[in-house]
């Protein structure tokens, strides 16, 4: 009697285990472009693509702007900081 509570046991779990296996998601086959628009759009995007070449350091940038603009940038991680700056999208109404 036993023994065959123990199988029928065993043939529960493998019944399961079939029924779960139906179950699992089939492999997914991503298109051989997949992620193509993302490139071409941070490609389309880049001004200069060269630009990362050249090193020498940037000097026509005012020193004190420079400073007023980091310190602003600083200040922003500061909790209880305002965003004062916006950004607006103007949109003609003729779509030009």
């Amino acid at each position: 009697m036993r023994r065959r509570r123990n199988s029928g046991i065993l043939w529960a779990a493998a019944g399961i285990t079939v029924f779960l296996g139906g179950c699992a998601p089939s492999p997914i086959t991503l298109h051989p472009d997949f992620g193509r628009s993302v490139t071409m759009a941070k490609e389309h995007q880049t001004l200069s693509p060269e630009a990362s070449a050249n090193l020498t350091p940037v000097t026509h940038l005012h020193g004190t702007a420079a400073s007023k603009t980091m310190e602003a940038y600083e200040q922003s991680f500061e909790p209880g900081q305002e965003v004062t700056q916006k950004v607006g999208i103007l949109v003609s109404p003729s779509g030009q």
